[in-house]
């Protein structure tokens, strides 16, 4: 062996003893500084921070992910969609969990759609944020329809398509509000816990409500004075009242339970409205024997009411109240 190659050897030796491999930068500085940022509810400078982390390579793939997923929600609480966009985009990049991927991918859908609700309250329908919210929400479905993973988000992606579709009057909101009783049910056979969670099973009893109600409107009880057409409007009724009355059983939903209970209610006063104001001897309720059976069982009011109720009270004279 030549001397020359022997030195070689020797220095390359020492060298890879004496100099150490390069660790990898620690974010643990500028994390207490986003820390401290937030603590003082200095969100953009926090997103800055962690947008730094994000997109400095020689940071840990995992620091780098968790901070732009940071900086993606802040950004989206701050209004940014660029910044959301480009965050989440570089999430996406360092080896997310399937979990964290469908949450990342959901946050565009979601800020499309919560501009889209605030402009619509504040100013009225906006034709481009709607288009937006629709066209972000679509593809989020389309995208991860089929994953398990990603059910309870789907059902709400496809409640808020079916409700923009109803603000502005848009078609196919049936077919939105089938699409999420449909993938509630897909979501309750994989958890039935997370399907009665809120928000998920108030997306779905309202779907459910609004279809029986829309099959209300589209059909209502024919009422009128006769016996017949009476009762036919009763069986209508009836079949309506079983329908809200298994959506009441279904869903642990207080805000669209109450609505069901309510709509039960009122097809009946409907019901029972029309038949104070029928009268004559064309309609009866009941038979001449049921009439005789219960003009037997009136009680007059003042036997009810005790002796006071049969005169004219004094001046300042009290009614008389039974011992008990």
């Amino acid at each position: 062996m030549g001397v020359k190659r022997l030195s070689w050897m020797i220095a390359a030796a020492l060298v890879s003893f004496v100099v150490p491999a390069r660790a990898q930068p620690d974010p643990s500085a500028a994390l207490q500084r986003s820390t401290a940022q937030l603590a003082t509810f200095s969100f953009r400078d926090a997103a800055e921070t962690y947008e730094k982390i994000a997109r400095a390579a020689s940071y840990a793939p995992a620091a780098r992910k968790d901070a732009a997923t940071n900086a993606a929600n802040l950004r989206s609480m701050l209004g940014d969609r660029d910044a959301v966009r480009a965050m989440t985009t570089i999430a996406l990049q360092l080896q997310p969990t399937p979990a964290e991927a469908v949450a990342l991918d959901y946050l565009i859908a979601n800020f499309d759609f919560r501009r889209w609700n605030a402009t619509l309250t504040d100013h009225g329908d906006d034709p481009t944020a709607r288009a937006l919210a629709l066209k972000s929400l679509d593809t989020f479905f389309g995208t991860h329809r089929r994953e398990n993973i990603a059910m309870s988000r789907n059902v709400e992606a496809a409640a808020r398509i079916a409700r923009i579709k109803r603000a502005t009057g848009e078609a196919h909101e049936r077919d939105w509000l089938d699409q999420t009783l449909a993938t509630w049910k897909a979501l309750a056979a994989v958890s039935r816990a997370s399907a009665d969670a809120a928000p998920f099973v108030d997306y779905a009893a309202e779907a459910e409500y609004r279809l029986i109600d829309q099959e209300i409107n589209a059909h209502p009880p024919s009422i009128a004075c006769s016996p017949s057409t009476y009762k036919q409007a009763l069986l209508e009724v009836d079949g309506f009242d079983v329908k809200l009355g298994a959506l009441v059983m279904r869903y642990r939903s207080a805000t669209w339970v109450a609505s069901a209970l309510a709509r039960r209610g009122s097809l009946y006063e409907t019901l029972r409205s029309t038949l104070s104001a029928c009268s004559g001897p064309s309609f009866r309720l009941f038979t001449p024997k049921q009439q005789a059976t219960l003009a037997q069982q009136a009680v007059p009011i003042a036997t009810l009411m005790g002796p006071a109720i049969a005169r004219p009270m004094g001046p300042g004279e009290e009614v008389e109240r039974p011992s008990s």
